[in-house]
């Protein structure tokens, strides 16, 4: 079984700029790509950036599932 999870960075090598990032998986290869969104530190706030990391959870999620990774929804682990 595989754990999703999200990196998110804080300006630590680039001071104002942070970013969100998740594994796509697949049938196929381990590991074949990752998705980010990077932003303005200052531009995000806390409740966004939940936000930001849950639509990302989403959308890399589908993208699993379409590569042949079952993912439940409410655990996050796949099936």
């Amino acid at each position: 079984m595989r754990d999703e999870c999200a990196a998110i960075g804080g300006g630590d090598h680039d001071p104002g700029v942070s970013s969100v990032a998740a594994p796509v998986f697949s049938s196929v290869d381990s590991l074949p790509l990752t998705i980010s969104v990077v932003f303005p530190t200052e531009v995000v706030h806390e409740d966004e950036l939940s936000l930001v990391t849950t639509q990302l959870l989403r959308v890399t999620r589908t993208i699993s599932g379409e590569l042949g990774i079952s993912v439940d929804d409410n655990s996050g682990r796949s099936a």
